[in-house]
């Protein structure tokens, strides 16, 4: 029996290209691939030998959150509102491993709920976390939604991640 592998890729047509040859290279080294992204991605995703799976398919971005600024501060609250769901869907999939691009908040927490190890393949953005978030909590075009600020609530809270934020997706 060949090592399941889901990957998970949120957004961003550069997350996913940087992601692909690890996909690509697991497929033939006989590990079953499946990437769980947006329904765009799909060609791409089969032409790396991977099984294509629709993220958002029950689990709207928009539906959690349509209003924070920057929009990868809306990853965070898609996280705290399907955390239970997704986790529910890759462990149907059975995965010895979650590979997940930087913008993926929940696929770390998939991981550890399902006791499996976890890989970020970061797409190279903020090198330097620390300053990109100073600069975003002073920033006056940042607008952090009510629904991201319980979801970060209950990224703390409930599943344990103390570091949790509305700037996340550059600390995972």
């Amino acid at each position: 029996m060949s090592e399941v592998v889901v990957a998970l890729c949120m957004e961003g047509v550069g997350h996913l290209h940087c992601m692909l040859p690890v996909v690509e290279g697991l497929h033939r080294r006989g590990c079953e691939v499946t990437v769980m992204t947006k329904e765009e991605f799909a060609p791409e995703v089969r032409d790396a030998g991977a099984h294509f799976v629709d993220l958002y398919d029950g689990c709207p971005l928009d539906a959690a959150d349509a209003e924070s600024v920057p929009v990868p501060s809306r990853f965070v609250t898609f996280a705290a509102a399907y955390a239970d769901t997704l986790t529910a869907r890759v462990n149907a999939l059975a995965p010895s491993l979650v590979l997940y691009d930087t913008f993926t908040v929940v696929a770390p927490m998939i991981a550890r709920a399902l006791g499996v190890p976890s890989v970020n393949v970061s797409a190279n953005h903020a090198a330097v976390p620390e300053r990109v978030i100073a600069a975003l909590e002073i920033d006056d075009r940042v607008a952090i939604s009510d629904a991201c600020r319980r979801a970060v609530r209950r990224l703390r809270e409930e599943y344990g991640i103390a570091s949790a934020s509305p700037f996340s997706t550059w600390t995972t």
